[in-house]
C-alpha cells in the first residue's frame, strides 16, 4: 500500500513575526576592593591611613570622563556590621579626597578604576571599640556627573580588622586580657610563716577573651602584675579587704607576647615575697594576683573586671597558695 505524501507547508495560515529584541543600558558603581599599607590603629588618637579604592562598573553603559568636576564619591566610615546601610553602629571618618587620582575618570562596561591617596583619618574612641568590627568605603554618584547609578544597594565594601597582609583592615587592638589561673610552681616552705619574706614562684595564665588580638610588644611589656591578699575571691565587692604586694618579674617570660582572640599564653617565673603579720593572720583567706596593662601598651583591655584570680590557702602541691597556720586556716 502506498502512504499519500502530504506535500502542504506545515506552516501555511501561520503569520511571521518581527522579533525585535531592545538592549537595556545602563551604569552601576560599586566599590569592589580598598586597600592600605600595613596599619595598626590607636584608640583614642588619629590614625591617618592612605587607601587606595577600586570602583567597578558592573553595568552595559560605559561611565565617560567628566567635563568638569567628579564623576564618584568616597567616603568612610566604622561599623559593627558588614553592611553599613543597616549596622547598629556606625562612625563617620574624615575623608580627604583633595589629592585623590581619577575621580572623573571614565570607566568602562564591565570596567575598572583606581582611586588613588584617599586619606581617611580613623580615630575610635577605647571605650566604644568593641561596637566596631570593620572598616568600610562607601562611594555614590557627585551632582552633575553624567550618569546614574542603577543600583544603589552596592554602594559599598567593607574589610573586618586583621592584619594587611592577610587581606584585612588593619591591626585594632581592641581586646580583653583576663586571667584564668594562678598556679604555684615553686616554693621555699609549704608553709607560710608570719611576719617574715615567704619566696613563692607562680605561673599566670592569661586569656585574650575580646574579639580581636593583641599584638606582641614592640618594646617594653604588655602585661603587668602584682599580688593582693583578699578576704574575698572578688576584689570588686564593696567589702573586700586586701593588701597590695609586689610582684618580682625581672625573670619572668612572655611579658610582652601577643595573645590571639580566644588564646592565652602563660606567664612564668612571676616571683613574689608573701608577707603576713600574725595580727592579720585571720583577716585574709586568698593570694590574688592582679593584671594590668604596662605602661606604653597599645591596646586596650575592654573589660577589668576580670583581671586578677585568687588561690585560697592550703597545700601547694594541691593547688593552693601555701598553708597558714593560725586560729582558723589550714
Amino acid at each position: 500500500m502506498q502512504i499519500p505524501q502530504n506535500t502542504e507547508n506545515p506552516f501555511s495560515g501561520f503569520k511571521v513575526f518581527n522579533l525585535i529584541f531592545i538592549s537595556v543600558s545602563f551604569t552601576d558603581i560599586t566599590p569592589s576592593s580598598f586597600s592600605s599599607a600595613s596599619v595598626e590603629y590607636v584608640l583614642d588618637e588619629d590614625t591617618n591611613v592612605t587607601y587606595s579604592v577600586t570602583i567597578s562598573n558592573d553595568g552595559g553603559t560605559a561611565i565617560a570622563a567628566a567635563s568638569s568636576g567628579n564623576n564618584f564619591a568616597i567616603s568612610f566610615v566604622a561599623s559593627s556590621s558588614s553592611d553599613p546601610t543597616s549596622a547598629t553602629s556606625v562612625l563617620s571618618l574624615t575623608t580627604d579626597t583633595t589629592s585623590s587620582t581619577n575621580l572623573g575618570a571614565a570607566i568602562s562596561a564591565g570596567g575598572t578604576v583606581v582611586i588613588s591617596d584617599v586619606i581617611v583619618t580613623v580615630s575610635i574612641p577605647s571605650g566604644s571599640c568593641t561596637d566596631y568590627s570593620y572598616i568600610c568605603v562607601q562611594i555614590s554618584v557627585v551632582d552633575g556627573a553624567g550618569y546614574t547609578d542603577s543600583d544603589s544597594t552596592n554602594n559599598y565594601h567593607c574589610l573586618t580588622f586583621g592584619d594587611v597582609s592577610d587581606g584585612y583592615a588593619g591591626i585594632y587592638q581592641c581586646a580583653d586580657m583576663e586571667v584564668i589561673s594562678l598556679l604555684v610552681t615553686a616554693y621555699e616552705s609549704s608553709t607560710i610563716s608570719l611576719d617574715v619574706d615567704n619566696i613563692f614562684t607562680y605561673s599566670v595564665t592569661i586569656q585574650n577573651s575580646g574579639n580581636f588580638d593583641i599584638e606582641g610588644a614592640v618594646s617594653g611589656n604588655n602585661y603587668a602584675l602584682s599580688f593582693a591578699l583578699s578576704n574575698s575571691t572578688d576584689l570588686n565587692a564593696a567589702d573586700a579587704g586586701t593588701s597590695a604586694y609586689d610582684a618580682e618579674t625581672s625573670s619572668a617570660t612572655n611579658l610582652g607576647s601577643g595573645i590571639v582572640s580566644g588564646g592565652s599564653v602563660s606567664i612564668n617565673n612571676v616571683n613574689a615575697y608573701v608577707n603576713i603579720a600574725t595580727a592579720d593572720c585571720e583577716t585574709y583567706d586568698y593570694v590574688c594576683v592582679v593584671l594590668t596593662k604596662a605602661s606604653g601598651a597599645n591596646f586596650t583591655d575592654t573589660d577589668t573586671t576580670n583581671n586578677y584570680f585568687c588561690l585560697a590557702f592550703g597545700d601547694p602541691s594541691e593547688g593552693y597558695a601555701g598553708i597558714l597556720t593560725c586560729s582558723g586556716k589550714f
